[in-house]
C-alpha cells in the first residue's frame, strides 16, 4: 500500500484520520503522491471533530457521521473511475498508470565516471576497436566489379516514403540531423515529396549525405551493474529520415534474398520467432535421442560484439553471390564504409571518429546485414546442425557414444572457429557454454570442446531465446521462472484489484502481462515438464482467476490453443525447417501420418503432440 509522503506525516490531517477513525487503508493514493481525499471530506472531518469535541447532540454526530461515510464513498467511485480512463487510451498510458498507482520505480544505477569526457572518448575507441585493418585494395576491386555488372534500376515509390513517414513514433528522439520524428510524422505529406527525390538521388549514385551516416552511440547497461566496457551496449542514435529510408531499402532487399536465406537462420523472417528456433532444436534433439547409445551435444556461442565486426567487402562478396541488386549492393557499401561516430557518456560527448567496419546497433538494416553475412555458415555434415538467431547460435552435434563421432564434432567446431577467423568474427569463449544430453545408461566420458585452445564451460542448464534449457529436457528451471515472473506481476493485479477496477480491465491486465508470461515458449516446453510443475502454473492462473472473479483458460487448454495455431502456421509455410514433420495422408481423410515413437520423453514433445491433435480435429470434422 502506497505511505502517505513525508509532509502529511505529522500534519494535522493526520490527526483528523485518527480521529476520524479511519482505516489506513482507505486512505488510498492519487498517481504524483496526492491522496484521494477530497477538500470537501477534509471539511466534513473538520467539522466531525468540533461535533465530538463541542458535545454535540446524538442526531447531529449521527447526521455528520452519515455525511462522512457517503463521502468516502463518492470520493472512492471518483477514483475509480480515474484509474480505468488510464487504460481507455493507448498501452502506454495505461502503463504509466499502472506504476503510478503502484509506486514502482525502475531500478536504474546512474553510470557514474571522474571525467565524462574522457570516459566518453574511452568508450569511442572501445567500440571501434575492431576497426584496425586496411581493406582499400579489396574493397577497390569488389567495388569496381559491382559497378560494372547490370542490374535493373529500383525506382522508389512515391507511397512508401509517406507509409514511413506516417509511422514515425513522435516520441522518439531526433538524430544528428536535427530533424524531429513529430515533425516528419506530421508534415509526412508535405515532406514526402523533397525526400523522395534525394533518396531516389543517393539511391541512382550510391552515394548517402554524410549527415544521414552520423551516428551519437549512448551506452546502455546490459545489467544493473555494469563493471567494464562490455556491459555497455552501443546503441546508435541515427537520423529518423535515414531510418525510414533503409525500412524502404530493407522492403526491397528482403524480396530479393529471401528464398535464398538459411533455413535455420529463424530471425527477420515472416511467421518465424525464437519459438521456431526453439521447437526446431527441441525436436530435433528428441528426434536423435530416439535411438540407442546417442547423445547430443550442444555448443551456445557467444560472439563479442557481433554487429561491429561486419567487413564491407566480405559483405558485398556475399550479396553478389545472393544476386542481390547491384544498385542496394554499392548503396548498402555507402552505407558501411566512411560512417561518423560519437559517444554521449552523461552530458559529454566524445570526439568523432570514422570508422569502416561493422552496422551500428540501432539501425534498421543493421540486423539483416549481419544475418546475410553469416548465411553461408553451414554444417561439413549431417550429423551437425547450426540453430541461428541473428547472432545467438547453437552448434548441436547429433553423436553416438563413440570417440570417433565426438571427435568429429570438436572438428566442426574447429572448422566453424576458422570461418569466424577469416570473417573477423571473435567468440567469446568465457560466455561460450557447451551442454551435453545423454539418457543412454552405459554413458561415455565426454571431453570439453576448445576453442582456441580455451575450454568450453559445461553447464547442466542455459537460457537460450529467454527459454531456459536443461540437460534432462524436464525444463524445470523454465517452470519456475514463470511461476516467479508471474507471482511479481500478480502484486499488480491485486492493486487493481483493490481499487475495484472493472473486470474486463484486469482481464486485460491479466492477459497482457501474466498470460503472456505463461505463453511465452509453451509450447516448446510444457509437454515434458513434471507433472507438478505443470500444477504449480495452473495454481498461478487459478489465483489470478479468484482475484478477477472470472475464471481464466487453463494452461492445458492454452497449450492446445497455442500448439493448432503454430501447426497451422507451419503447414502453410513449405519452407519451415518443421513442414516435412506434417505428412499428410493420401487418403481424403486429411490426417497426418504419426511416426513410430519408441521414447515416452519424445511422445510428449511438440510434434507428436501437434499430429494428434491435429487428427482428432479432422476426425470431428468428419464425424
Amino acid at each position: 500500500m502506497p505511505i502517505l509522503p513525508a509532509e502529511f506525516m505529522d500534519s494535522e490531517w493526520t490527526q483528523f484520520c485518527e480521529d476520524a477513525i479511519i482505516p489506513r487503508k482507505t486512505i488510498k493514493m492519487y498517481p504524483n503522491n496526492k491522496p484521494w481525499v477530497t477538500p470537501e471530506l477534509k471539511q466534513l472531518l473538520n467539522e466531525k471533530k468540533r461535533v465530538f469535541k463541542s458535545g454535540g447532540s446524538r442526531e447531529e454526530k449521527k447526521t455528520v457521521q452519515k455525511k462522512i461515510k457517503s463521502k468516502i464513498n463518492e470520493c472512492k467511485a471518483a477514483y475509480k473511475h480515474k484509474l480505468e480512463n488510464f487504460f481507455k487510451g493507448d498501452a502506454r498510458r495505461a502503463w504509466q498508470g499502472v506504476q503510478s498507482i503502484t509506486g514502482y520505480k525502475s531500478k536504474k544505477h546512474p553510470l557514474v565516471a571522474e571525467n565524462n569526457f574522457n570516459m566518453a572518448n574511452e568508450l569511442n575507441d572501445f567500440y571501434c576497436r575492431f576497426d584496425i585493418h586496411d581493406f582499400k585494395v579489396e574493397q577497390n576491386e569488389i567495388i569496381t566489379a559491382v559497378r560494372d555488372m547490370k542490374g535493373i534500376d529500383f525506382d522508389i515509390p512515391m507511397d512508401e516514403v509517406k507509409f514511413y513517414f506516417r509511422r514515425v513514433n513522435p516520441r522518439k528522439a531526433c538524430g544528428p540531423d536535427g530533424i524531429s520524428c513529430r515533425t516528419l510524422k506530421v508534415c509526412a505529406d508535405e515532406l514526402a515529396q523533397p525526400f523522395h527525390r534525394l533518396f531516389q538521388l543517393s539511391l541512382d549514385t550510391g552515394v548517402i549525405p554524410s549527415l544521414w551516416k552520423q551516428s551519437l552511440i549512448v551506452p546502455v547497461p546490459k545489467n544493473n551493474r555494469p563493471k567494464e566496457f562490455n556491459d555497455l551496449r552501443p546503441v546508435a542514435l541515427t537520423s529518423a529520415v535515414m531510418k525510414c529510408f533503409e525500412k524502404i531499402i530493407l522492403k526491397q532487399l528482403l524480396q530479393e534474398v529471401s528464398p535464398l536465406l538459411d533455413p535455420n537462420q529463424f530471425a527477420y523472417r515472416a511467421e518465424r520467432g525464437v519459438e521456431d528456433a526453439l521447437l526446431s532444436l527441441i525436436n530435433s534433439t528428441h528426434e536423435h535421442l530416439e535411438h540407442a547409445q546417442s547423445l547430443v551435444k550442444i555448443v551456445f556461442i557467444d560472439f563479442s560484439s557481433a554487429f561491429n565486426t561486419i567487413q564491407p567487402h566480405l559483405l558485398v562478396r556475399k550479396l553478389v553471390h545472393l544476386g542481390v541488386n547491384p544498385q542496394i549492393i554499392l548503396w548498402i557499401y555507402d552505407f558501411l564504409t566512411d560512417r561518423s561516430q560519437q559517444v554521449r557518456f552523461n552530458s559529454s560527448i566524445s570526439s568523432s571518429k570514422i570508422i569502416n567496419t561493422g552496422a551500428p546497433q540501432g539501425c534498421v538494416l543493421s540486423p539483416i546485414l549481419y544475418t546475410l553475412y553469416t548465411n553461408n555458415c553451414q554444417a561439413s555434415s549431417s550429423a551437425h546442425i547450426y540453430f541461428k538467431y541473428a547472432d545467438d547460435t547453437a552448434l548441436v552435434g547429433f553423436l553416438k557414444s563413440d570417440i570417433s563421432s565426438v571427435s568429429g564434432f570438436q572438428r566442426e567446431l574447429q572448422g566453424f572457429t576458422q570461418w569466424c577467423t577469416e570473417h573477423f568474427l571473435e567468440i567469446n569463449v568465457k560466455k561460450t557454454k557447451e551442454m551435453v544430453i545423454n539418457f543412454s545408461k552405459n554413458r561415455m566420458i565426454v571431453p570439453p570442446s576448445n576453442i582456441n585452445g580455451e575450454l568450453v564451460e559445461r553447464v547442466s542448464t542455459y537460457k537460450y531465446l529467454g527459454v531456459e534449457i536443461d540437460s534432462k529436457l524436464t525444463f524445470n528451471e523454465c517452470a519456475l521462472n514463470k511461476i516467479k515472473k508471474m507471482h511479481q506481476r500478480m502484486y499488480l493485479l491485486r492493486k487493481l484489484y483493490n481499487f475495484r477496477l472493472e473486470k474486463h480491465i484486469l482481464v486485460m491486465f491479466y492477459k497482457s502481462l501474466l498470460q503472456s508470461v505463461l505463453s511465452f515458449g509453451l509450447i516448446c516446453v510444457f509437454g515434458n515438464m513434471h507433472v507438478k510443475d505443470q500444477k504449480k502454473l495452473q495454481r498461478m492462473i487459478k489465483m489470478a482467476s479468484r482475484i478477477i472473479g472470472i475464471d481464466q483458460v487453463s494452461v492445458a487448454q492454452l497449450y492446445n490453443e497455442l500448439i493448432s495455431k503454430k501447426t497451422d502456421q507451419i503447414l502453410n509455410d513449405p519452407t519451415h525447417p518443421l513442414y516435412h514433420k506434417f505428412i499428410r495422408s493420401n487418403r481424403s481423410t486429411g490426417r497426418i501420418l504419426q511416426q513410430r515413437i519408441r521414447t515416452e520423453r519424445y511422445n510428449k514433445s511438440f510434434v507428436p503432440i501437434a499430429i494428434r491433435l491435429y487428427n482428432d480435429h479432422a476426425h470431428r470434422k468428419l464425424s
